[in-house]
């Protein structure tokens, strides 16, 4: 097992994570509830897929149940992503899941977000032959509201190794953060750039938070109930190291 990913409703832990079976089996995703105080009320794993080779998921609650969201890994067709409801019993609600992004090739790991109602998930595409930031909204029930995503800024390529979209919401809006290849060489800066719930972009366009020379990578994101901190991988250090921004928006980074 590994790649954790976890959320919580207000009462409880909904835990996903990828499950390796035996060497020439598919790769699956298995959840499990945990309560407040930690206390593990699921002994046997609960399956939210148990068909085709999966890489990933993603999960979040928006206080009446919690959205898991997969992405298939099979290389005999293009992978997809999926949404699965689960409520607060530990019920699968969607069998099959529900198809957010379907033929085209997104890869990376899976983030997403939710407004208290709907969701953001997002993830690294390459429909277009370079790595992109993408994204898609989608409602309570799993619906998708852009069944074909939406890029969340310019077209650039990302580097190998930082295949990391992450996605928080916070103040009225998400804020989706990526590492973006610029200049020459390897030299990448972290960006960031606010949606609405419906996915209307709230930045003209994405804006810097780290763009010193450089690699930065694997932005992380949260909300402290006033500002926005963004955290991410940094190889200026001797031998690499960690940093972070706070930031209200474009025109307000604080240190």
């Amino acid at each position: 097992q590994r790649e954790p990913r976890v959320a919580f409703d207000g009462t409880q832990y909904l835990v996903t994570w990828l499950n390796e079976p035996a060497i020439g089996s598919d790769n699956q995703i298995q959840a499990a509830r945990l309560s407040g105080a930690g206390v593990l009320l699921d002994m046997t794993p609960i399956d939210i897929t148990n068909s085709d080779e999966h890489s990933g998921s993603a999960v979040a609650s928006n206080g009446t149940g919690f959205m898991v969201f997969t992405n298939t890994d099979d290389n005999n067709n293009p992978h997809t992503i999926e949404a699965t409801r689960v409520d607060a019993s530990g019920k699968v609600l969607d069998v099959p899941a529900k198809v957010v992004l379907g033929q085209h090739t997104a890869h990376g790991q899976l983030r997403a977000s939710t407004d208290g109602s709907g969701y953001m998930v997002a993830w690294v595409d390459n429909r277009n032959t370079k790595d992109e930031a993408y994204a898609a909204m989608v409602a309570a029930d799993g619906t998708a509201l852009q069944p074909d995503g939406f890029p969340l800024g310019d077209a650039f390529a990302m580097v190998s190794g930082s295949e990391v979209v992450d996605v928080t919401y916070g103040d009225n809006s998400y804020l989706a953060a990526w590492a973006q290849q610029t200049g020459g060489g390897f030299n990448t800066s972290i960006v960031a750039r606010r949606y609405s719930a419906n996915g209307t972009a709230l930045d003209a366009s994405a804006f810097p938070v780290a763009s010193a020379a450089g690699i930065a990578m694997q932005p992380s994101v949260a909300y402290d109930g006033s500002n926005f901190i963004v955290a991410w991988d940094d190889d200026r250090g001797p031998s690499g190291s960690c940093c972070r921004m706070r930031c209200q928006d474009a025109a307000h980074l604080l240190a």
